[in-house]
Parts: structure tokens; C-alpha cells; sequence
């Protein structure tokens, strides 16, 4: 039939899946009407048109349809729509105890021109009733959703709510071509019916409770609904900030913002509203708390701007207009939307977001096919990235990370503001900072130039230039990059393991070497409080000191700077005993006695040495506070000897306080643990 798949996905909820109606629906002549359609008892059909759909066990279904064809009985109504279950063609489906429309769509067609005043105020009436009801679960703690849920549905049924609502959308949308009379305007009808729910403008509960039908309500009256959540969002943020909350595990309910942002999503889809919708998407993110789902507002937000993969039809200037709207309002917010515009190499993932239902909101502007208007909105998005950067470093960053996706000229433009903020007034954390990022960013580069992703040589040489004019005076900051990863990347490429593992170690021996020249014992001390691997510095210092004095004086001056500074000593002198064998044992041993070495000092230089029986036997030696410290704070990487040593270890840390710990080590050795262990007394 030659449809888009957005438009046979529309037809074939238009047509309730009838090849009948499809033909009728698709027809460019005119087609023969059902029987039922031209019958006098047609009539009797009009108030479920209205309500769409209903549960007829649910007493508060029969209560609005029993107000919608104005009866006293819910089974004088039954009696007269049974009649259309078993027509030609029918209109009416029962499957067990739910009631609805075969073809919304068609059946509004056909009899939308037969409603008068009276149906449509009844309407207003029962619309008011069901969705200006508050949802007893919005007051109660998600945690306790569960609970309401077991008791089982106490208000109008899911089905009546999404039917009443599809009825208000079709008599916006499809009311004129349905040659609907009785009311001048069915659009300007359905947003008086929305504007008189009661408390749509300062309750947050209003909007909670309508969430699941909030998408077509809002596709149905943009207008009033979006009037409503602007006041609220100005007047009460912490009451809509309510619309966020979780509950824990996988039975807590909650999340009630989900179908506010499918709501939005929708709408965006208009040229029109997508400006409006953006700035409150901007305030939802603002106060939203974060959560388990990726259902964000920023997320909504990046994905209607995604310039490969858009969420809205609107042309480029209004795209660009919404997102100066945004980050004119919401500045911090702006800028994460940017920056998860900016291009970047590698894979990206988007999520399509939810397509009118029944409105027709145009097709996406030719530009968005064209190579050409790709670039013109990607330009767009960089120049505003350029314009916000600052001399923040965390969103220069993110402009780095796209350097290598954006044209030559925006290239250019980049590397030269981040020249001029090097070379202007900063404080040094601010270009340390910067120095931090961009060293990162290069010494990635070069150390996989052979990848697709990889910069060329000569832009990669404009940002050392750059980097020469931030880098630290301080050396241990200058070096400390060094001693926070396990394998950082280096500024020369990486043509294997055993290569890049050799460099980077000459480049810690040469830092700490110019840290000793520069600052003493002092500055490697500093360094190895600081640093996140304090190992490293130790390996990189111990061949530098000769003999076993000069370790307990680099010992006892890392000492002295408190609980902060006691891993690096520990590393020390694991290395020290690796160099110095027993003669290191028997210093460590003298100190602890002639020095009133606290005894997590004490027990902190036992920890890098050999976990075996002459290492716990020296720690007992050592008084049992120092013992019971120590086995407190030594890393239990597996419990493993003889079942004897194994026993032994396990009971330690038992005492310790680290059973579950013990316990866990044991597991993992399967069929090799012990027989018998001290679990088997637990």
C-alpha cells in the first residue's frame, strides 16, 4: 500500500484490524456504510462512542455510562448496545467482561454528526468526574503501591479513563471532518472540557493521577495542560518534583513522570509547541532528583534535538531559536543538553520517542535527509558549545571529545580559544585542571594513533604547544598522573604491553628522581598521600635510598603525616623487604619497640609483605593489639596453604570482625577448601 511504517501503524488502530474498514478508511470513493450506521437505533451507540471503552464489573464505569445515555440502570443500557455485538460489521466488541469500540476511528466517522448538546455536556460532566479524581496511590509512599494494588482497582477503570480520552482527542482531531455541528469549535470545546478539571493549575495530584492518559489528553488540549504545568512548576517546583519519586526493588511503584515526558515528547513533534516544551522539559530537569529509569527530562530533551536522529519536525532555525531559549533560561541545563548533542567518534544510541496518536503534525523538513542541512545544524550546535565553554574544564572535556567529529574551520576555532584561555588570567587549580584534561585527551590520541578515531599528528602538536603554557610548576602535581592508574595511557604509542609497561616505568623513575631534586623526601612523601596508587611510588623510590636508615627515616616522616599518610610506608616496606630480606624484619621489629609507634603504624608495614605463617607469626610477636590491627587492615585476597594455615587465617578473621569476608574467600576456592574449618562450628 506504499505506508510509511509510522502510518500503517496509525491505520491499523484506525481500522481495528477489518480489511472492511480499511477499505472504507483508505477509499478515494465513496464505499457502502454499514447497516448499523443508517438504522434509527444508532442512537443507542453515541454514549459509548463517548466513553470508548468500559468495565462492566467496575461500578464506577457503570456509573459514567449510566450519566452518558442518561439512564437509571446499567442493564437498560446493555440490553440496548447487545444488539451491536452481533451486526455486520460491528462497532462493539465484548471480550469477557470489557466493552469497546471495534474502530474508534470509523465509529466516529460514521456517527460523530449525530451527537447534540446534550451528549457533549454529559460528556463534560463525566470527564470532570473521572479524571478530576485524585489517585489514592499519589499520597501514599511508593513502597505501599503494591499493598493498594492487591486490594484490587477502587475507582474507574484504566480502560474507561484511556477511552474517555481517545474520544476527547477524536473530537479535536477528527470532530469537522466528522461534520460534528452541535458545538461551534470541537477544539475550543475539548480545551473548555480540559480547563475545568478542577485543581489542573495548582495541584500536583491532578497531574499525577491523569499520567497514564496524559499523552493523548495533551495531544488532545495542548493548550490548557501545558498553561497548568508551566503555573505549577513556577508556583510549586518541590510539589511536581513529588511526580519523581521511586519506590525500592522491583515492587515499589512511583516514577509518575513517565507519562508527563511521553506527553512532551509528543507534542514536540510540532513545530509549533516545540519551543514551549523544550524550556519545560529544561525545568523538569532541573528539579528532577535522578532515579533507576533512563525516562529523564534531559534525556527527552536530547533526544528531540538529536541532530541524526530527530524527535521533532521542526526547521532548523526554530531548533536553534529553542535551544538559545534554553540555555538563556537554564544555563547549566543548556549546556548538558549540548554537550549531548556535540558529535562524537564511535557508536551512539538513540530512542525513538512517542508519535502522535491521531494528530498530524507534518513530516520532518527536507533538510533533516540532506548532508547538507546535517552540517548546518551541527555547526549550529557546536558554535553554541564554543560560545558556553567558558573556562569550564569539565565542558571543555566535552568539546574535546568531538574535536575530531567536527569540521576544520570549528577545529581551528576551537584550538585557538583554548589557547587564549591558557594564556589569559587563571588561577593555578583552574589550569591544573584544564592541564589534567587535555594531557589525557593528547596522551590517548598518541598512544592509539593507528586508531580510526585518532587525531592526526598536527593537531595533536598545536595541543601540546598548549599544554606547555598550563603544565604545573609544582613537580608532584606535574607527575602525579603517573601514580593514579595502573597503565595510564603515554604520550607515545602503545605497540604492546611489554613496551608500554618498561616506558612507563622509566617515566616513574625519572618523575620521582626529579620530585627528590626538586622537593626532597618531602615531595615524594606528598605524592604518595595523594596519589591514588601509592605502590607505584614506592617501587620507583626504593631503589634510589641504599640503606635501611634512610627507609626508617622515609618511614617515620610519612608517619608523622597521620592516617593519610600511612599506605605509603606500607608499600615501602614491602618493597624494603623484598630488597632487604630479614634485615628489614629486624628494623621493623626494633623500631616498634624503641619508637612508641602506634600500633596501626605497626601494623599498617606488615601488610605488603608475603601473606604466609612467618608474616602473621612476626605480627602475634608483636603484641596482640598490633596482631588483631593487623589483621584487621591487611587485603584478604585468597585464603589458601595447608589446611592448617588456612584454619588459622579463617579464625583470625573471625576475631577480626570479617567472618562474612572469610567466608566469601572460602566459597570461592570450590572443591579445593578445607574439610575441616571453624565454619563447621558456627
Amino acid at each position: 500500500m506504499g505506508l510509511s511504517e509510522d502510518e500503517a501503524e496509525k491505520t491499523t488502530r484506525a481500522c481495528g484490524r477489518s480489511v472492511t474498514i480499511l477499505q472504507r478508511l483508505r477509499a478515494h470513493a465513496n464505499i457502502k456504510r454499514p447497516r448499523w450506521a443508517d438504522e434509527p437505533s444508532v442512537v443507542n451507540l453515541l454514549p459509548a462512542l463517548l466513553s470508548g471503552r468500559w468495565n462492566e464489573n467496575n461500578d464506577e464505569d457503570c456509573k459514567i455510562l449510566c450519566n452518558l445515555f442518561d439512564a437509571d440502570e446499567y442493564s437498560h443500557i446493555e440490553s440496548k448496545l447487545q444488539e451491536f455485538l452481533g451486526v455486520d460489521e460491528p462497532p462493539l466488541q465484548k471480550i469477557g467482561e470489557m466493552w469497546t469500540l471495534t474502530a474508534p476511528v470509523d465509529a466516529f466517522q460514521l456517527t460523530a454528526w449525530r451527537l447534540t448538546k446534550s451528549h457533549l455536556e454529559r460528556f463534560k460532566e463525566s470527564f470532570r468526574e473521572v479524571f478530576g479524581r485524585i489517585d489514592p496511590t499519589v499520597e501514599i509512599p511508593p513502597n505501599d503501591w503494591i499493598y493498594y494494588d492487591i486490594k484490587g482497582e477502587r475507582s474507574h477503570s484504566g480502560w474507561l479513563r484511556s477511552g474517555m480520552a481517545e474520544a476527547l482527542l477524536l473530537i479535536a482531531e477528527r470532530g469537522p471532518n466528522a461534520r460534528l455541528t452541535c458545538v461551534r469549535s470541537p477544539q475550543a470545546y475539548v480545551e473548555e472540557v480540559v480547563r475545568g478539571l478542577p485543581g489542573l493549575n495548582d495541584d500536583w495530584r491532578i497531574l499525577a493521577s491523569i499520567r497514564d492518559q496524559y499523552a493523548w489528553l495533551l495531544e488532545a488540549a495542548p493548550d490548557p495542560l501545558l498553561k497548568g504545568l508551566e503555573q505549577l512548576l513556577e508556583a510549586k517546583p518541590e510539589d511536581v518534583r513529588r511526580l519523581f519519586e521511586e519506590g525500592e526493588g522491583i515492587f515499589g511503584g512511583g516514577e509518575m513522570h513517565t507519562g508527563l515526558l511521553w506527553g512532551l515528547e509528543t507534542l514536540a513533534w510540532s513545530p509549533e509547541y516545540l519551543t514551549q516544551i523544550a524550556l519545560i522539559l529544561a525545568k523538569l530537569a532541573k528539579i528532577d532528583p535522578g532515579g533507576r529509569l533512563a525516562n529523564r527530562p534531559i534525556n527527552s530533551l536530547r533526544e528531540i534535538f538529536l541532530w541524526w536522529h530527530p524527535g521533532t519536525n521542526a526547521p532548523l532555525d526554530v531548533k536553534l531559536s529553542a535551544l538559545d531559549l534554553i540555555l538563556e533560561n537554564e544555563a547549566k541545563l543548556g549546556w548538558d543538553l549540548l554537550a549531548g548533542l556535540l558529535p562524537k567518534g564511535g557508536s551512539s544510541v538513540a530512542h525513538p520517542t512517542l508519535k502522535p496518536r491521531w494528530r498530524d503534525f507534518g513530516d520532518l523538513p527536507e533538510e533533516a535527509y540532506t548532508r547538507r542541512g546535517q552540517f548546518d545544524y551541527v555547526s549550529g550546535i557546536v558554535d553554541r558549545a564554543l560560545m558556553y565553554v567558558g573556562k569550564n574544564p569539565e565542558r571543555w572535556s566535552s568539546v574535546l571529545d568531538s574535536l575530531g567529529e567536527i569540521s576544520s574551520e570549528h577545529q581551528a576555532k576551537t584550538l585557538k580559544l583554548l589557547y587564549n584561555i591558557t594564556k589569559s588570567e587563571a588561577s593555578v587549580a583552574l589550569k591544573t585542571a584544564l592541564w589534567t584534561i587535555l594531557r589525557n585527551f593528547v596522551h590517548k590520541h598518541r598512544s592509539f594513533k593507528d586508531a580510526d578515531w585518532a587525531l592526526p599528528g598536527n593537531i595533536l602538536d598545536q595541543l601540546d604547544s598548549i599544554l606547555i603554557n598550563i603544565a604545573p610548576q609544582d613537580p608532584v602535581e606535574r607527575n602525579r598522573w603517573l601514580f593514579d592508574e595502573w597503565f595510564p595511557d603515554l604520550p607515545t604509542f602503545k605497540k604492546d604491553h611489554e613496551s608500554h609497561e618498561k616506558e612507563l616505568e622509566k617515566l616513574r623513575h625519572q618523575a620521582v628522581k626529579e620530585i627528590l631534586e626538586q622537593e626532597d623526601t618531602k615531595g615524594i612523601i606528598r605524592l604518595g598521600t595523594i596519589c591514588k596508587a601509592p605502590g607505584f611510588v614506592a617501587s620507583s623510590i626504593i631503589p634510589l635510598i641504599k640503606d635501611l636508615s634512610e627507609v626508617e627515616n622515609f618511614i617515620n616522616q610519612s608517619i608523622s603525616e597521620g592516617e593519610v599518610g600511612i599506605y605509603l610506608p606500607a608499600q615501602i616496606s614491602g618493597q624494603a623487604l623484598n630488597l632487604h630480606g630479614q634485615a628489614w624484619r629486624d628494623s621493623v621489629f626494633t623500631q616498634a619497640k624503641e619508637v612508641p609507634w602506634p600500633c596501626e603504624v605497626t601494623a599498617t608495614l606488615l601488610i605488603c609483605w608475603p601473606d604466609e605463617r612467618a608474616t602473621w607469626d612476626y605480627a602475634a610477636a608483636l603484641g596482640e593489639k598490633v596482631e588483631a590491627e593487623y589483621w584487621r587492615r591487611k587485603t584478604v585476597f585468597n585464603i589458601k596453604g595447608t589446611p592448617e594455615d588456612q584454619s588459622y587465617q579463617i579464625i583470625r578473621l573471625i576475631n577480626a570482625g570479617r567472618a562474612a569476608e572469610a567466608f566469601d574467600r572460602v566459597a570461592l576456592r570450590g572443591e579445593r577448601f578445607i574439610d575441616k574449618s571453624p565454619f563447621g562450628f558456627i
